[in-house]
């Protein structure tokens, strides 16, 4: 397994040194899931959603500047040392379900040096009404849907003095009947972005074994996609790209857009990629097109990478040629997300796969020479048996056998936006009141903001047929006898 160690070491910009920066037109903040020191991991990856809002409004004209709170750790105290010496024009924060509270400590803030503040992300894109009505009603706007075009609208209007009707984006006065979704600004049309610019630490250093050899890798994550072609009922996708509202679902630019990110990525000093898009690949003349660029670009056997596909994809659409042709190109570790080995969890869930392709799909890809191949999983959906827990650990065992090399396995969380929320609000409604890691309040509710982050179910909460602790527990022991503990 990949042990990572910050390759970069860049001092933490402290306000004197901010105020020589100039004005920006914008301040994008990441918000930190927690405000609880230690508990955030290291080198997880940039906010991608907001890298792409500061290069679309960079080249529209306007100066933005990204303030990575999540990943840098930052208490209170010193974002509002930034806000104060950087005195930005606007604020825009990306709170999801679970940090709400920690963003509203961040409007506070911003509201106190009198500051509007621009609202996007996951819990306003799922829920703008609640968001910015109760949630933040300091808020000047909130943009539902990719924030790329509606920011720029937001902040001429903020130029202009004036407040002005734009798909997607809900001003305080906005007609609660409104559904719409912010414009998408295409991906193709985006600068690349250069991360030694916008991110601390972009590159990540390591030692990986590869056909039994530890190779040194420096490794730079990619988001080249936005969306999925898929319904997963567990995931919010569908309804952050508004997929039951007739817009398109999933958005991938050309072939020579990645090979330029890869290029970037090369001469920041990268040699390794790991695509953290859900689908960056989803044919075999992906994998073909990546390859002869790669090979175009002379990174053969240079250039290691990773990402994700579908297990169906690997199964059914490519031959072994197309796979040898992967391995030939870098690729170290293909991620496929399998979720169960029961048959009928994977048709609840429209996971849109089966259990033999999984299998085909893993004894091909390790055939062909991909040195890793792992796979993700959920125990505990919505009325799922211990049975059917088992048939996934016993599943999961048998993958083992057949070239698996990595596991993650999650207990089972409902989100809102989910097809299983929803579920849940009809079947099971007191069990949502009793989910500690959604966190919804107005900015005066201490009751919310003194839960401590917990990031396991009460032990007798029933979303499964079972407690939640007997999942944990299953949780527990597959993990243990995969990796032989």
């Amino acid at each position: 397994m990949l042990k990572y160690t910050s390759i970069m070491s860049i001092e933490h910009i402290r306000p004197r040194e901010i105020i020589n920066l100039g004005q920006p037109d914008t301040l994008l903040i990441n918000v930190p899931a927690t405000f609880q020191q230690g508990i955030i991991p290291d080198d997880e990856e940039p906010p991608f959603g907001m890298l792409r809002i500061a290069v679309a409004s960079e080249e529209y004209g306007y100066k933005p500047a990204l303030l990575d709170a999540h990943r840098g750790k930052l208490t209170p105290s010193e974002i509002d040392d930034v806000l104060y010496g950087l005195k930005p024009k606007s604020v825009g924060i990306n709170p999801t379900s679970v940090n709400v509270p920690e963003a509203q400590e961040i409007a506070e803030l911003c509201a106190h040096h009198g500051i509007p503040l621009i609202l996007g992300g996951v819990h306003a894109t799922l829920d703008p009404f609640t968001a910015l009505k109760e949630d933040f009603p300091m808020a000047l706007a909130v943009v539902k849907g990719k924030g790329e075009k509606a920011i720029l609208h937001i902040l001429d209007d903020i130029k202009n003095g004036q407040r002005t009707e734009k798909r997607g984006v809900y001003y305080q006065n906005a007609e609660t009947s409104r559904r719409d979704f912010a414009d998408y600004y295409p991906l193709d049309e985006l600068p690349l972005i250069d991360q030694s610019r916008w991110v601390e630490n972009p590159l990540i250093g390591g030692t990986v074994g590869i056909n039994g050899q530890n190779v040194e890798l420096i490794e730079i994550s990619l988001y080249e996609t936005a969306g999925c072609p898929f319904q997963c009922t567990y995931c919010a996708t569908p309804a952050l790209v508004g997929r039951n509202d007739g817009y398109k679902t999933y958005y991938r630019p050309n072939m020579d857009r990645i090979l330029a990110s890869t290029k970037l990525a090369v001469e920041l000093g990268a040699n390794a990629i790991h695509f953290i898009d859900d689908m960056a690949f989803v044919n075999p003349g992906h994998f073909r097109k990546f390859a002869d660029g790669v090979e175009k670009l002379k990174l053969q056997n240079q250039l290691y990478w990773r990402g994700m596909t579908r297990a169906s994809i690997i199964a059914d659409k490519c031959s072994d040629e197309d796979l040898s042709i992967l391995a030939q190109s870098g690729c170290w570790r293909i991620a496929m997300g399998v979720e169960s080995g029961d048959e009928q969890i994977l048709r609840r869930i429209k996971k849109g796969i089966t259990t033999h392709q999984v299998r085909e799909a893993v004894s091909k890809l390790r055939a062909v020479g991909i040195p890793q191949v792992k796979a993700f999983f959920i125990m505990g959906f919505p009325e799922e048996t211990l049975e059917q827990m088992e048939t996934t650990r016993k599943f999961i065992m048998e993958l083992k056998q057949l070239g698996l090399t990595d596991i993650s396995i999650f207990q089972f969380k409902p989100y809102p936006g989910t097809e299983e929320w929803q579920h849940l609000q009809q079947t099971n409604p007191e069990v949502l009141e009793n989910l500690y890691y959604i966190r919804h309040g107005g900015s005066t509710n201490i009751v919310n903001r003194k839960i401590a982050k917990d990031a396991s179910l009460p032990d007798d909460l029933k979303i499964a047929a079972v407690p939640s602790k007997i999942v944990r527990e299953m949780v527990v022991k597959t993990l243990e006898e995969f990796y032989g503990h």
